[in-house]
């Protein structure tokens, strides 16, 4: 009886020993768990941050896309507008040349000076606009810039 009560002394410390490290190890797994979990939020942030930034730059590139169909789209005009000029005042020159000859072709020469200085306006104020977008669009891909 007396070896029997040593085996079930030694054996009851042995099973608190063995739940002593249990718990310690269950302790170790909790620990490692939250760390896991810590860093794995960490990333999804990070993950968030990248995305937000990658829309904003897709977003800007579009903006510059836009703004660089608009700047074509003034200079087409521009360049409309400087041809018909050039077409108007070529007329002018030749009509000048046959207002030499002719007293009747004066008033029409005339007319043609005066659609001409019309044209040359418009063609300013074209230009002028042209500036003054392109101005709007240089600051808008500035502020772009530095902003993303």
């Amino acid at each position: 009886v007396g070896s029997c009560m040593q085996n079930l002394v030694s054996l009851v410390g042995e099973i608190t020993n063995a739940a002593d490290s249990i718990k310690t190890l269950t302790g170790e797994i909790s620990d490692g768990n939250q760390d896991l979990s810590q860093r794995t939020e960490e990333q999804s942030n990070c993950l968030d941050e990248t995305t937000s930034a990658i829309r904003e730059l897709t977003s800007a590139g579009k903006q510059n896309s836009d703004n660089a169909r608009q700047a074509n789209q003034i200079a087409d005009a521009a360049s409309s507008a400087a041809e018909a000029g050039g077409t108007v005042v070529a007329r002018a020159i030749a009509s000048m040349a046959e207002i030499n000859n002719s007293s009747s072709q004066r008033a029409e020469g005339s007319r043609l000076v005066d659609e001409s200085g019309a044209t040359l306006t418009a063609i300013v104020d074209s230009v002028t606009q042209e500036r003054d977008s392109s101005s709007e669009i240089a600051t808008a891909s500035e502020h772009q810039t530095t902003s993303v």
